[in-house]
């Protein structure tokens, strides 16, 4: 890439601009020689033309103050436009943003088949180059006018102010560029507000003069002329095909990074399997270490990438990006240098790597310098996540990974795949480009391989050699048994050779294992659907009626979280919404610059207060939780948690407030088995008298293992001795049982009325004063910290764990399983208890959850 094209905050994919863009341009190329060929005029033959007589009247401009300069300034323009290809006319946008009349003098305006114009271009006073033209005295050659009111005008002329209030405007452009007499600037209104954009050094390319088919004129032609932002027949432009293809590409590099990631999880649980060996710890006969291993191995994973995220976004000041001390001394950006520079010796088996990533960490999770945000220094906004608690990751700290294998993870997750052609370099990995969708997609594509470790020395084998769709591991010394073309080969992601894929006995294995997947369902929804399918339900939710207050109060669960898309969309969503609707309805507006602020904040107060989700998975909650602080974070949030509605869990199956009245029952001649419960929400107040709660009584659904047919086949006596407790242990309860069961009850009601309250203070003990704007909020002075929420709310003692636990003894019952004795509560030979009958059902809960009348400490309350 030449250095008079700026791609400032990656506006397109840097590996893509670097990789791709050389082809697309050579396509672009022979078109343009083609009529070249014919005598018609091309983009790179105008702007040859035109350098010389273009940087004489550049340096040839009168001053500002003169009658003739901004004829001189749109006359130089036009000579530029004309060059490559646009032939410009003057004139006015007539536009609004909410009720604010708008207009806009435009150098031109190019339509499109759709409501929305291709392109409008505005000109400004002359730059020297692009840091001057976001000044604060660059200015528009004409400036817009805002009709605040019917005797008041409002001039905005700010370069950058101007472009933001035109794509907040209600006809705002697919593109716009911005001409400044040496310098061309071209965005669009979502790369902008994420601060991203393409700046072109036209006088730079001019003196160079570069007609080369793939030379610097050609770059700029490529990238900013009439042939690449004017639509086609099919209404599409050639820089809607680049920004399109980027992404994909950044998909496809996401697939990538999930192959790097995937090999830097056998690295790691390697490099900790190998100094547990060392060190004389335990390493065989431990069942769960494979999978303890990969969670810990992702998890630290993960943490990396977050944080190279959150750097190639500083706009959203999650980390000190801007400060030198920080790039310096504790940044990731600067391990990219790392990755390139050969390790030997010591310094290959030293750790500095692992303690550097540590620190970082440890910043981040807990927070550094906050009570001087206002004075010098680093400051970190603690995060509190499980995802960065060094408690989470106990395997890999205990033993420090070495710098080798850190080198070779890092050059995994920062640099791009070896490139089939020797004389191309490998790209950096764009984390702005790949975004929070991405990353959720290469998580959840993970959740579909499990680790093990080899028993022997082992080959992969799949049909036809393809691991894509899962593989097999057998003895190499077996490998002969199966067809050559049934081995898996893989190319080495760090030196680009293929090989057998191959696992020493002892080593770890991370694979692709499509019943594990199908056990998890874990499967990415692409983020087209995401915002499809979120726009269309809220359509049903949000009417013409519906106020911008009545938004901030809806509360919104994902109840199958995965990495949170659904969620975050629906919170980008609502927040936009919110803001239209508040904007019409005081007939203000926000200034373009604060928009993008006022929006985070909008996110943040919903994904704080109002959003919720639950999986299965505890990876995905923690991933979750950093994937929402991503998404909504802004300066000033101080220290949001938002694992308190963001929980562990099943949605399908569980316990809930749902009662039955054996009167009512008994009058009907209907059983407690048969009949569903009465659902008694907490709003609609205490449940009848008599009533009692569904997870007090025995189910018909316990045990229901012994009604499988795999169960009858494989074990028919012990499905039948499981059939037979559960018929005894379901009877209808005796009069003395229905009394005891309805006096838990009304101690269930107890504690959850205690357990209500102290969830109520948790979730004021978790807000967090957010300035939202036109929101007429409550103001938070409560706000503590997630440990003390935690410790207080967790008590094993307090009403809420022992509901809890009163309820997950319930579901577990329906989960009993074939193995062990059913015929008492005694231990067994297999030291496995049986399951309770009906009295030892109810004396457990009399002593979990009490008695009427007993003194139980109220616990868990301030």
């Amino acid at each position: 890439m030449f250095d008079s094209v700026s791609n400032v905050n990656d506006y397109l994919s840097e590996h893509w601009l670097a990789e791709v863009f050389p082809n697309k341009l050579k396509d672009l190329a022979k078109g343009w020689k083609e009529l070249d060929s014919q005598g018609k005029n091309t983009p790179v033959k105008g702007l040859s033309a035109i350098s010389g007589s273009y940087l004489t009247a550049l340096g040839k401009l009168p001053e500002p103050s003169q009658a003739d300069f901004v004829e001189s300034v749109t006359d130089l323009h036009r000579m530029l436009l004309s060059a490559v290809g646009f032939d410009s006319t003057e004139t006015v946008l007539e536009t609004f943003q909410g009720e604010t009349p708008i207009a806009v003098p435009l150098l031109g305006r190019f339509a499109s088949a759709s409501a929305t114009d291709a392109l409008h271009i505005l000109q400004a006073v002359p730059a020297i180059d692009a840091d001057a033209l976001f000044s604060a005295d660059a200015e528009l050659i004409s400036p817009l006018q805002l009709s605040i009111t019917g005797a008041k005008t409002e001039l905005l002329g700010s370069v950058s102010k101007a472009v933001t209030q035109l794509f907040v405007s209600d006809h705002a452009p697919r593109y716009l560029l911005v001409i400044a007499g040496s310098v061309v600037l071209l965005t669009d209104a979502a790369r902008w507000s994420e601060g991203r954009y393409l700046a072109f050094d036209v006088a730079t390319a001019l003196d160079r003069r570069d007609e080369k088919a793939t030379g610097e004129l050609a770059h700029h032609a490529g990238l900013w002329s009439a042939d690449v932002l004017l639509p086609n027949d099919d209404g599409k432009t050639a820089l809607d095909a680049f920004t399109e293809d980027s992404e994909k590409h950044a998909v496809g590099v996401s697939e990538d990074l999930r192959e790097g990631l995937r090999i830097s999880i056998e690295k790691i649980a390697n490099e900790v399997l190998d100094q547990r060996r060392g060190a004389g710890r335990p390493v065989n006969g431990i069942p769960e270490l494979p999978k303890e291993l990969t969670i810990q191995s992702l998890r630290f994973l993960y943490r990396i990438l977050f944080l190279l995220f959150a750097e190639a976004r500083p706009e959203l000041g999650i980390l000190p990006v801007g400060a030198p001390e920080y790039g310096s001394g504790y940044g990731l950006d600067r391990l990219r240098e790392i990755t390139q520079v050969p390790l030997t010796g010591k310094s290959a088996g030293g750790h500095h790597l692992h303690e550097s990533l540590n620190l970082l960490f440890r910043l981040v999770n807990d927070g550094h310098g906050a009570e001087n945000r206002n004075g010098d220094g680093l400051v970190f906004e603690a995060m509190r996540s499980d995802l960065f608690d060094p408690a989470r990751t106990p395997l890999i700290d205990d033993v420090k990974i070495s710098n080798k294998v850190l080198q070779e993870v890092l050059t995994l997750l920062l640099l791009s795949k070896p490139s089939k052609n020797k004389n191309k370099q490998r790209g950096y990995i764009s984390y702005a480009q790949l975004g929070i969708n991405q990353l959720g997609a290469v998580y959840e594509g993970l959740m579909s391989y499990s680790g093990l470790i080899a028993d022997d020395d082992m080959v992969e084998v799949a049909k036809d050699g393809n691991a894509d769709k899962g593989s097999w591991l057998v003895p190499s010394t077996k490998s002969g048994d199966y067809d050559a073309d049934d081995i898996v080969w893989r190319e080495d992601r760090l030196t680009g050779r293929k090989d057998i894929v191959r696992h020493p006995k002892g080593s770890f294995v991370f694979r692709l294992s499509g019943r594990d997947r199908q056990r998890s369902a874990s499967y990415y929804t692409p983020e087209v659907l995401t915002k499809t399918v979120v726009k269309h339900s809220l359509a049903e939710l949000i009417t013409d009626e519906t106020t911008a207050a009545e938004i901030l109060e809806y509360r919104i669960c994902e109840p199958a979280l995965g990495s949170g898309a659904f969620l975050n969309e629906a919170i980008n969503q609502l927040s936009a919404e919110y803001l239209t609707r508040r904007q019409n309805e005081l007939g203000d507006r926000i200034q373009p610059e604060n928009y993008a602020t006022e929006l985070q904040k909008v996110k943040a107060y919903l994904a704080l207060h109002r959003a919720y989700g639950v999986d299965l998975n505890a990876t995905a909650v923690e991933l979750a939780e950093v994937s929402l602080w991503l998404n909504v974070m802004h300066k000033g949030l101080q220290a949001p948690w938002f694992g308190l509605h963001l929980r562990r869990g099943n949605s399908l199956i569980g316990a809930r407030r749902a009662t039955y009245d054996f009167a009512s029952l008994g009058r009907a001649k209907k059983s407690w088995l048969k009949t569903p419960p009465t659902d008694r929400p907490l709003p609609e107040g205490p449940i009848g008298d008599g009533e009692i709660h569904h997870f007090l009584l025995p189910a018909d659904g316990w045990a229901a293992v012994a009604d499988a047919k795999q169960a009858k086949e494989l074990a028919p006596e012990a499905a039948a001795a499981l059939k037979k407790w559960r018929a005894e242990a379901t009877k209808k309860p005796s009069v003395k049982q229905l009394d005891r069961l309805r006096a838990l009850s009304r101690r269930v009601e107890r504690l959850w009325e205690l357990a209500l309250r102290r969830l109520q203070i948790s979730e004021r003990e978790v807000s967090r004063q957010i300035n939202v704007w036109g929101a007429d909020l409550p103001a938070i002075t409560a706000a503590v910290s997630r440990e003390q929420v935690e410790s207080e709310l967790h008590d094993p003692e307090g009403p809420y764990l022992r509901l809890r636990l009163a309820m997950d003894a319930w579901c577990a019952m329906w989960f009993w399983p074939l193995t062990g004795s059913v015929e008492d509560s005694d231990y067994d030979d297999d030291n496995h208890p049986g399951p309770p009958d009906l009295d030892e059902w109810i004396k457990t809960l009399e002593g979990l959850l009490g008695v009427v009348g007993m003194d139980v400490a109220d616990a868990g309350l301030k």
